[in-house]
């Protein structure tokens, strides 16, 4: 097998054949013919007298067209990383197809003596501290049949589960004063982690001049965080400032939803395409706090109980409609036009009640921490470029004229206040980038481009 790091043309560029400068950085994993046959991989097995285990396997079939793969790892030893070897083989030489966020976005691809986590993908975000148990594996899945691939499939199921218990001491000591402030805390956590995600890809071309994609994706994550902790802060002269402890309990469930559909005809000189996307995520919380914490003044305490509880829930969906046409006119220049919809709509819903000792209920609202948001946003925008083309340099430019609108509405204090708000933009929102590659393989690229950004429902939150 070879691996390779090469500069790829943009899918948009491959698929119309009109080079637009751009490239991509893709890891790209190139295996003999003579070896796409076979099972190859690793797997191993430790444990004591300790109790501690630690299990892995790694295990990859290729069967000319098809492709197999299969990762876990169980342990008790607080390692929550695969191999980068393994992960690389594991997703056919691109980790971005399968770990990337779906619908764009930035990940992480960490690296610490051959061990690798990713961030942002959704399956590897673990918060778990302490003496950490993990269960984590998947499976990939591709294939094609016809002539020239005309029908491919790939498939993966990765999931992730950690429980971690942990305690923490901490030793403060503030010396700006002329009186030392000892500051003492012991915090006890326990945690427990799961995240699946699911993503599937199928490309079907009829022709040689027409391919189709369809692409889902499923990602849910679930948490549990249970924090006890005991604190105290004391002057060396002035004696007590207060004492405290906290019980903690927050449960988080968060499911994301993704699907894409595309569309693409090559014409004589030029193609043109049809994407169609939509994204819903949702974040669900629910935590009781108490907390009960002794003032001191001159000795004598005064005790501050708070007991709440809270339900949160805020639901994201996006929804995007595209149209481009690109035209080669000559060898070196082409033109585009293009329509983009997006439509934005987030539902922010917080109630927070403190407890009645009456009825041994949480059910007073407290009006400051409960809120509802209702935020739509979308825009409209037409599109125009022209990309010219010689043997080192590139230049892609247009503009775009643009509508955006806001409509929200907010209810604050337990829904007795408020505030609406209704706006529309409109923009003309020009674009440039110009790029160089020489012979010995040297880059430039400078880029400019306008875009309108709209608040998000964080923005809107009324300050308390």
């Amino acid at each position: 097998a070879k691996v390779q790091v090469i500069d790829s043309k943009t899918q948009e560029a491959k698929a119309t054949g009109i080079d637009d400068g751009q490239r991509e950085k893709v890891l790209n994993l190139t295996i003999k013919e003579d070896k796409k046959n076979g099972w190859f991989g690793n797997a191993n097995l430790y444990g004591g007298t300790t109790e501690k285990y630690n299990s892995y396997l790694s295990a990859n079939h290729f069967n000319k067209n098809l492709q197999f793969a299969v990762l876990g790892m169980s342990n008790n030893v607080s390692n929550a990383s695969f191999q980068f070897e393994d992960l690389n083989s594991f997703t056919g030489g691109n980790i971005g197809n399968i770990f990337a966020p779906p619908a764009g976005g930035s990940f992480s691809i960490n690296v610490n003596n051959g061990r690798t986590t990713i961030g942002g993908s959704g399956v590897f975000d673990n918060n778990a501290i302490g003496e950490v148990t993990t269960h984590s594996g998947g499976l990939n899945y591709s294939n094609s049949w016809g002539k020239n691939n005309k029908l491919a499939i790939s498939s993966s199921y990765f999931t992730y589960f950690s429980d971690g218990i942990g305690t923490r001491f901490s030793n403060i000591q503030d010396i700006s004063q002329e009186d030392v402030l000892r500051t003492n805390e012991i915090s006890n956590r326990n945690s427990n982690n799961q995240a699946h995600r699911f993503n599937l890809k199928v490309e079907y071309h009829p022709d040689s001049l027409t391919d189709i994609t369809f692409r889902p994706n499923v990602i849910l994550n679930q948490t549990r965080n249970i924090n006890t902790r005991n604190f105290n802060s004391n002057f060396d002269n002035d004696g007590k400032v207060n004492d405290g402890d906290q019980y903690f309990n927050q449960k988080n469930v968060t499911p994301a939803l993704f699907g894409e559909f595309s569309a693409l005809r090559r014409l004589k000189n030029g193609s043109v395409s049809l994407r169609l996307n939509g994204t819903q995520n949702t974040y669900n919380a629910n935590w009781i706090n108490i907390t009960s914490i002794n003032k001191y003044t001159s000795g004598t305490a005064t005790e501050e109980l708070l007991n709440q509880q809270a339900d949160q829930e805020n639901v994201s969906r996006t929804y995007t409609v595209g149209l481009n046409y690109m035209r080669q006119l000559n060898k070196k220049w082409s033109a585009n036009v293009g329509y983009t919809y997006n439509q934005s709509r987030v539902d922010a819903d917080q109630l927070t009640l403190d407890y009645n000792p009456a009825t041994d209920r949480y059910e007073t609202v407290v009006p400051n921490l409960s809120s509802n948001i209702d935020n739509k946003n979308w825009l409209n925008a037409a599109r125009f470029g022209f990309i010219h083309t010689r043997t080192q340099w590139t230049y892609n430019f247009g503009f775009g004229l643009q509508e955006t609108a806001l409509d929200a509405i907010t209810y604050s204090n337990a829904g007795s206040n408020a505030s609406y708000l209704d706006k529309r933009y409109y923009n003309i929102l020009p674009r440039l980038t110009i790029n160089f590659k020489n012979k010995a393989n040297h880059t430039i690229q400078l880029n400019y481009n306008a875009n309108v950004n709209l608040p998000s429902v964080n923005d809107l939150q009324p300050v308390q």
